[in-house]
């Protein structure tokens, strides 16, 4: 009921009173008095209340998160909520806290691509706890693995996706991570979407190969 979602709980509190009426008989004009006397309450409650229009073209991009991500919150359910505070606060005209949860998505697909590739980083940290160079250097490290195999269709594959991975997320890092993370830099309305949509494309990919299950792509080469 959107008098619940409006925190109007006269117009409730009056809607539950009509709703017991019409369990018993009520006559014409005590229904038509009833249906006024809402109406002038929901009227009268929204006076009190603040609401924000979305520009059409933000709004759009907001309405279409559902299907965009579909693939994407499938693969990993964890970035939804970050996801949807990226596309809602660029909406918002918030564009630096957009870029700051663009960020936070991207930093889940990092996270991903080190489980799958099974990293190890010094004194066992876990990857939650290490720094984006130290995962990027190994994930690096694991391309040029992947580099020195005997060439074919199956190897190049794999290097495109690695490799691919590891210049998107040194990109992150270098144009969006480090500087809002440490309050370096703010963002414009033009740069969060290039951010957001980007990150969208990157996990896009990543989604196409693995998961939060963090099983490894079996490749066919040797």
């Amino acid at each position: 009921m959107q008098a619940n979602h409006l925190e109007l709980q006269t117009v409730r509190d009056r809607v539950d009173l009509f709703t017991q009426k019409l369990r018993v008989r009520i006559s014409l004009h005590d229904y038509v008095a009833e249906i006024r006397t809402i109406r002038e309450t929901i009227q009268s409650g929204l006076n009190f209340k603040y609401f924000y229009v979305y520009p059409q073209q933000r709004a759009e991009l907001l309405l279409k998160f559902p299907s965009e991500w579909e693939s994407i919150i499938k693969a990993f359910p964890v970035v939804k909520a970050e996801a949807e505070c990226a596309v809602d606060l660029y909406a918002l005209n918030h564009n630096t806290a957009s870029v700051f949860h663009s960020m936070r998505v991207a930093e889940y697909g990092l996270r991903a691509v080190a489980k799958e590739r099974q990293i190890s980083l010094p004194k066992n940290r876990p990857v939650e706890w290490a720094n984006w160079q130290d995962i990027i250097k190994a994930l690096s490290a694991e391309a040029d693995a992947i580099a020195n195999k005997k060439v074919s269709a199956a190897r190049d594959k794999a290097l495109e996706f690695y490799r691919g991975a590891v210049s998107d997320l040194n990109a992150f890092k270098d144009e969006y991570r480090n500087s809002v993370m440490h309050v370096r830099a703010e963002y414009d309305h033009l740069q969060a979407l290039r951010a957001y949509q980007r990150v969208h494309d990157f996990m896009e990919r990543l989604a196409a190969k693995i998961d939060h299950k963090h099983h490894r792509i079996r490749w066919g080469f040797r």
